[in-house]
């Protein structure tokens, strides 16, 4: 049987990656490069645009994700207001993206101190906990304030037409 496992140790603390974790950085750090590309060559779009969002194609409200492609590719172009207006959150989703990438790669190259303390910061600021957190209170904030100041949003939307339809 041979083991795959291979192990380094930095300062009392082990990096340890098999196969199937290689695969995964791989996967990650190409998945994250087309983002960057997709950021790239997509034109800014102005008005109104395609969305493949679920949700919003259904209810006529944008979920939490919505607006992040277009803030990414606000962002490569240096527009950091536009990236906001967009999606709030999309410039830390950005940034936490390049993080990643940075550490994907830093691990595929083998320099497992900067892939370390990549992954230190990220355990230290609890990014994920964070990021779920941001995203729920954004979404429903951003739904509460639409329903509140724009519910003409709300009332071409398909589940309007559904409820409208079970009312009469």
């Amino acid at each position: 049987m041979t083991d795959y496992t291979t192990s380094a140790s930095f300062q009392g603390q082990s990096a340890t990656h098999s196969h199937g974790t290689t695969r995964f950085t791989i996967f990650v750090l190409l998945a994250l490069t087309g983002v960057f590309v997709v950021s790239f060559i997509l034109p800014l779009s102005d008005g109104d645009y395609f969305t493949i969002c679920a949700f919003k194609n259904v209810t006529g409200l944008p979920c939490p994700g919505c607006g992040l492609t277009h803030s990414f590719c606000s962002l490569v172009r240096g527009h950091l207001e536009r990236a906001l207006d967009y999606n709030m959150l999309g410039p830390p989703v950005f940034l936490c993206f390049v993080m990643i990438w940075i550490k994907s790669a830093c691990e595929l190259a083998g320099w497992r101190r900067p892939a370390l303390a990549l992954g230190q910061i990220s355990r230290r600021l609890r990014l994920a906990k964070v990021f779920v957190v941001a995203f729920i209170i954004f979404g429903a904030g951003r739904i509460v304030y639409l329903a509140i100041y724009r519910p003409e949003i709300l009332s071409g939307s398909p589940l309007a037409r559904l409820i409208g339809w079970i009312h009469q």
